[in-house]
């Protein structure tokens, strides 16, 4: 943790919340906006004969063979998990370094959503559960982006967790830090002293920079996952609250264009203005929920001769029954409130942003004497060339709004 000042170098990158909320909608085609431009397909689950009920997915029954060999046991793939076809999901890893690494993912979480009934859970992942990646073997769940990218990435949560994203967002966790400070910081309510490399942050509500809120969502004493997990619920609501409040959804185009080239999405700029009305039902608190694996669904276990040795093993049984409960969240209509009414409002009122830096220069018509040079002959022992000044008139570009003669 002492070296945490360098993984909070502000640079630009794609708005961490537009793009949670961006799941939010079923966009007509998955793309992946990568930061060379170079546009890839969402790795698609292959097709298999296991028998499922008619409106929900079919889990898969093949998955890649280790090509190390495993320190434990490989549990077997979580099938159990109902997942309607309707019900859209999202993948949504921030990583802990700075390009041009790939990153291991500190933050993990899925998001579930309804478009139709206009809800979503967010259900986080401890970055430490040892989990299988197929195709690799047993390790943390935050290697699984770094070792394999997007595609065994994927495989892993649809292996462990049942359920295969629809779209995924990549995002530097650094880049946050920008974003909230562009936000002009949250009102976040600590709980406890954060350690000196938070600044000491004391118990109360405090408006926390982006430093401050990053550290806050990072910082973990022991192995205790479940509070930091909590943590990063209480910042991520926040953000939701601030984005659909006041308007500020009108600034999506020009806050998409400054954070879009630091990112790995599947989600583009057409994709987050579709969702717009979905996202500002996310305002009502009823509408958006938050699940977690504690400490019941977890056992904790030491990897033999590791410099980091202690991770956590799931209890399929139990992670099964968190993962469902998420997913039912979100099959269960509530009725919107008066809250949606006022956040429509704010957003029909706000101004559309402008840009104002550069001053808007209106050609104007204004009389300037121009020197020229004009022969004339003349009558005298040696012609010579006579110059004369002539006044005309020209047209130039003055910023100012009354002409001002020129003397």
């Amino acid at each position: 943790m002492l070296s945490f000042s360098f993984f909070l170098r502000r640079k630009a990158a794609l708005l961490m919340m537009v793009l949670l909320l961006a799941g939010c909608v079923s966009p007509p085609t998955r793309l992946t906006a990568t930061p060379s431009a170079t546009a890839s397909p969402l790795p698609v689950q292959p097709p298999s004969a296991t028998a499922t009920l008619p409106g929900f997915r079919t889990p898969r029954a093949v998955f890649p063979t280790p090509r190390l060999t495993p320190i434990t046991p490989i549990p077997p793939p979580l099938s159990q998990i109902r997942l309607p076809v309707e019900v859209r999901t999202l993948v949504l890893v921030g990583l802990d370094y700075s390009t041009p690494y790939a990153g291991r993912g500190d933050a993990v979480a899925l998001v579930f959503y309804q478009p139709r009934l206009g809800r979503a859970s967010v259900l986080s992942l401890p970055p430490d559960l040892f989990v299988y990646i197929p195709g690799y073997t047993m390790q943390r769940l935050n290697t699984a982006y770094a070792v394999g990218g997007v595609r065994m990435l994927a495989d892993t949560l649809e292996y462990n967790f049942g359920v295969r994203p629809d779209d995924y967002v990549i995002v530097r966790l650094e880049a946050l830090v920008y974003f909230i400070d562009d936000l002009g910081g949250l009102e976040v309510t600590v709980a406890e002293k954060m350690p000196e490399i938070c600044n000491d942050i004391p118990p109360g509500r405090h408006l926390l920079d982006g430093d401050q809120v990053m550290c806050y969502l990072r910082y973990r004493i022991g192995q205790d996952e479940e509070n930091r997990n909590l943590r990063q619920q209480e910042i991520l609501r926040l953000i939701v609250q601030r984005m659909v409040s006041g308007g500020t959804l009108v600034r999506l185009p020009e806050l998409y264009q400054n954070y879009r080239n630091s990112v790995e999405s599947s989600l583009t700029l057409p994709d987050l203005q579709v969702l717009i009305p979905f996202a500002l039902r996310l305002g009502d608190a009823s509408h958006l929920g938050f699940f977690r694996l504690g400490k019941d669904d977890l056992e904790t276990w030491e990897i033999p001769q590791a410099l980091k040795p202690v991770v956590f093993l799931p209890k399929p049984e139990r992670v099964a029954v968190q993962v469902q409960s998420a997913i039912d969240f979100v099959l269960t209509p509530v009725p919107n409130t008066d809250r949606l009414l006022t956040l429509e409002y704010e957003l029909t009122i706000s101004p559309t942003p402008t840009n104002t830096r550069t001053p808007t220069l209106t050609p104007t018509i204004t009389p300037t004497p121009v020197f020229t040079q004009t022969l004339t002959p003349t009558t005298s022992l040696t012609p010579t060339p006579t110059g004369s000044i002539t006044p005309t008139g020209s047209i130039t570009v003055s910023p100012s709004v009354t002409p001002t003669p020129t003397p």
